[in-house]
């Protein structure tokens, strides 16, 4: 990560120093994660700078129909060859984790939270 900061520009280094905490990658088996998953990271690491908060659908491992979250993301991590976003669910009034993969209508919402005291390495 050294030799990435030493060729950033300044505006660039500060948002890297930003959210360094709030991305992980735990374990992986060097599988080739899904196209959606990886569009779907530009958005939620920028809302997770700027502590906005995330409206999304998701669909559930039990296969229900899926559900309107509205969540405030805190980080997210590589685990097992998925990523995971860690966020507060307002639905659920939990921190929940939500795999990308299962994610659909994304969007921001122009609307921001506190800073938890919550974060991902303590999490994990």
């Amino acid at each position: 990560m050294l030799k990435v900061r030493a060729v950033l520009r300044g505006s660039d280094k500060d948002f890297l120093e930003k959210i360094d905490a709030a991305i992980q990658v735990v374990s992986g088996h060097g599988r080739k994660v899904g196209n959606h998953a990886t569009a779907l990271l530009p958005v939620i690491i920028q809302s997770i700078s700027d502590h906005e908060i995330l409206s999304l659908q998701y669909n559930s491992a039990a296969g229900t129909a899926p559900e309107t979250r509205t969540i405030e993301p805190i980080g997210v991590f590589y685990r097992d060859d998925k990523w995971y976003l860690l966020a507060w669910c307002q639905l659920r009034k939990a921190l929940r984790h939500f795999r990308l993969d299962r994610m659909a209508q994304l969007r921001r919402t122009s609307r921001f939270f506190e800073a938890h005291s919550l974060d991902l390495q303590t999490h994990l």
